[in-house]
Formats: C-alpha cells, sequence, structure tokens
C-alpha cells in the first residue's frame, strides 16, 4: 500500500502564519502602530507540558466516602442511575457524616460515623445482608488482591528494568535486601 502513496503528489499550500508573514515582510503592508505597545511587554512561555501541575478537585466528603467504601464493599458494585437526582448511598453517608462533623453539633468522625450507621441502618441492612451482596464482598475482595499482584508485578518489572540500566530501584523483592547495594539508600519507612 506504501508503495502507492509514494507516487501522490500531495498539493500543500503553505500555512495562514506562514503566507501572512511572507506578505508583511514583502513590505506590501504597513506594521501597524499598535505593534509597538505590544513589543515592549514580554509575553508569557507557554507551557504545553501540563502534567506537573494538574488540577485535582477535591471535596470534604471525598475522604469520608472512601471510608464508607472500605467499610461497606458492596457499596462499590451498587448500580448509580445517571440520570437520578438521587445521590448513591455512599454519598449519602458521606454528606450526613460531614454535616454532623461540620454543624452545630461538632461531633468527631468516629462518632458521627457511628452516629449516621446508625440513622441508616435499614438501608446498610438491605445492601449487605442480600446473598448477591455476600457474594459480591467476596468478589470485591479477590478483585483487589488481583490488582495488588499485578500491581506489585508490574513494579517488580519497572525495577528490574531500572536496575538493568543503573538506575536506583524503586521496589525491592521480599528477600533482596541482603542483595542491596551499598551505594543504593534504603528506602525511610
Amino acid at each position: 500500500m506504501s508503495e502507492f502513496f509514494k507516487f501522490v503528489v500531495k498539493k500543500r499550500q503553505p500555512a495562514f502564519v506562514k503566507r501572512f508573514l511572507r506578505e508583511l515582510e514583502s513590505g506590501a503592508y504597513q506594521v501597524p502602530r499598535s505593534f509597538d505597545v505590544l513589543a515592549r511587554y514580554n509575553t508569557e512561555e507557554l507551557k504545553l507540558d501540563t502534567r506537573s501541575q494538574r488540577l485535582k478537585l477535591a471535596f470534604p466528603e471525598d475522604r469520608l466516602m472512601k471510608d464508607f467504601m472500605k467499610r461497606y464493599l458492596e457499596a462499590k458494585l451498587q448500580p448509580i442511575e445517571l440520570g437520578s437526582f438521587c445521590a448513591p448511598l455512599a454519598k449519602q453517608f458521606a454528606l450526613r457524616q460531614l454535616q454532623l462533623m461540620e454543624g452545630t453539633e461538632r461531633m468527631s468522625k468516629e462518632a458521627s460515623f457511628a452516629q449516621v450507621e446508625g440513622e441508616m441502618a435499614a438501608q446498610l441492612r438491605a445492601l449487605s445482608g442480600t446473598k448477591e451482596a455476600q457474594g459480591t464482598r467476596f468478589l470485591v475482595r479477590l478483585a483487589h488482591q488481583e490488582e495488588e499482584h499485578h500491581l506489585r508485578a508490574a513494579l517488580i518489572e519497572v525495577s528490574d528494568q531500572r536496575a538493568r540500566q543503573g538506575l536506583p530501584v524503586l521496589i525491592s523483592r521480599p528477600g533482596d535486601e541482603s542483595k542491596r547495594s551499598a551505594k543504593e539508600p534504603k528506602e525511610a519507612k
């Protein structure tokens, strides 16, 4: 297929900016008066690499939702209706807990968690009381273990590649503490 395309001649027109600059340099146009004003000020450098400055929105209820998800694994598998205005159970729980923590009650995190558990006991029992939920609890734990296994294997592979290139090792294999060279710093725990 590439044999065919080497005989095709593409007619490329110069980009608009190149054409504009060429016409500007030809002397057919005068430089605008405002050019002097604009030339006095330095422009900001355009940085296209935004990986180092990612914008991350963190809501106050996010950490509470994570704690709820750790305690009630079935909530992760609860379906969310996208067209609904009703928040999922985890969000409702976290918002009520946040309301108790920041409201007039000023409760601690643990006390507010316990109180909201009592308030939403029926919903939580319905969430975790079914056989499907008990099966999903097992499946979620199994999925977590599998993810951890794959992540550890990937980290060990990257570490091995770095060791072959002579770079510092990110993670050591279990039992490799004695083989570590003296020039590599030990990880702070």
